[in-house]
């Protein structure tokens, strides 16, 4: 800091002394206000203003800066990294959503042209899409049977209760998995009902569990699943036998059948394949 600069009092010639930038002074003796001339006037230092990531404390020496004086830093105002983000990522959402709108709103054949274009610009795959059939697809519907459990069989089921099966001769395996009512509906390739077999209970050839797993070999044998046993039965209904689950970890997770062939997938990630009895 400089030495106090001293100026003379006009009217009773008082010493004032200037320690400040102020541009007039008030003599403490006769009250005349007094105007101090600029070059008695004290320079404050000049502040330079840095723009810095992370805040620092720089010692510097600037253009009319007294020596030493510390620089003063601040951090401008940033909108949040969020935000900007978001702002970049709405079009492309915005632009796609349309896209994805547009593709639905198409009917099949145009659907089916876009992905033949696609197909072609991307290579041909290891399967393709060769017809499709229901809904508004190219195949041809050749008998619809509407509520087909419920208005043959007298019995009322809930839909999302129901898993089918078809053997090679097109007859219908329809398995009922609701817990009170667990049976299995058979019903000729078109569409009329037969019989059903099976029930709850804890004797052989009944269903003891939650059954939601059904399939037919190349024998039109049935498979139901009862826990993680199969329950095997022929196309009449006629109660065969039950696979133990001591053949595959006691855990079905899912199956498929073959002719001569069984696959099951075990919750213990492994697939087992067992031999049937092919009599």
């Amino acid at each position: 800091m400089s030495d106090p600069k001293v100026l003379t009092c006009p009217t009773c010639g008082a010493q004032l002394n200037i320690s400040g930038d102020e541009p007039q002074v008030k003599c403490g003796y006769c009250g005349n206000t007094v105007i101090v001339p600029e070059e008695l006037r004290v320079k404050q230092p000049d502040v330079m203003r840095v723009e810095m990531p992370q805040p620092q404390v720089v010692v510097v020496q600037g253009p009319g800066a007294l020596p030493g004086t510390p620089v003063e830093f601040y951090s401008p105002p940033r909108s949040s990294s969020a935000f900007a983000f978001l702002g970049c990522l709405f079009p492309i959402l915005f632009t796609a959503a349309i896209f994805v709108f547009v593709y639905f709103m198409l009917d099949t054949s145009a659907k089916q042209f876009f992905s033949s274009m696609i197909q072609s610009a991307t290579g041909q795959g290891f399967a393709r899409q060769v017809s499709s059939f229901g809904g508004d697809g190219t195949g041809a519907v050749l008998h619809r049977v509407p509520k087909i459990v419920s208005t043959q069989s007298g019995e009322s089921v809930f839909p999302s209760s129901l898993h089918l099966a078809v053997d090679g001769l097109g007859n219908i395996f329809i398995l009922n998995a609701f817990a009170s009512k667990v049976a299995v509906y058979v019903f000729n390739p078109d569409g009329k009902y037969v019989n059903k077999f099976g029930s709850k209970g804890d004797q052989a050839g009944q269903f003891d569990a939650f059954n939601d797993l059904i399939g037919v070999d190349g024998k039109s044998r049935v498979y139901v699943k009862d826990w993680d046993r199969l329950l095997v039965f022929d196309s009449s209904g006629r109660y065969i036998d039950t696979i133990s689950d001591d053949l595959y970890d006691r855990s079905l997770f899912d199956f498929a059948v073959s002719n001569d062939d069984l696959f099951v997938v075990s919750s213990k990630n492994k697939v087992f394949k067992l031999s049937i009895n092919s009599q």
